[in-house]
């Protein structure tokens, strides 16, 4: 198990240097926002093995969605960004307490 782990840590280290140094900025931000994809996925799982209910398809749209604003360096306006991301969260927080047992949103 180990060896597996650490051949796989040093692929993916090489591939991650390869992209941050040899080929241009969409293609890091490609990279970084398919480890977000990966990861978001990955947590949902976890989250879904509890038996909570989620909305994966929404959390990973959303994570992209971060991911691609701070690549376009915000076209959005600054404070629409950092007013935006607070008012979904809080729309969020309020659904679940309208929502019924294990329901995802």
């Amino acid at each position: 198990m180990f060896i597996r782990r650490l051949i796989t840590s040093l692929i993916v280290t090489a591939i991650v240097f390869v992209v941050l140094f040899a080929l241009p900025a969409w293609a890091f931000a490609a990279l970084i926002t398919l480890f977000i994809i990966l990861g978001l996925n990955e947590f949902f799982i976890l989250i879904e093995n509890k038996e909570i209910g989620v909305n994966r398809k929404l959390g990973i749209i959303l994570g992209v969605f971060v991911a691609a604003a701070a690549y376009f360096d915000y076209k959005i306006p600054y404070n629409w960004f950092f007013l935006f991301i607070p008012a979904i969260c809080l729309i969020i927080f309020i659904v679940q307490f309208a929502k019924r047992d294990n329901q995802a949103i």
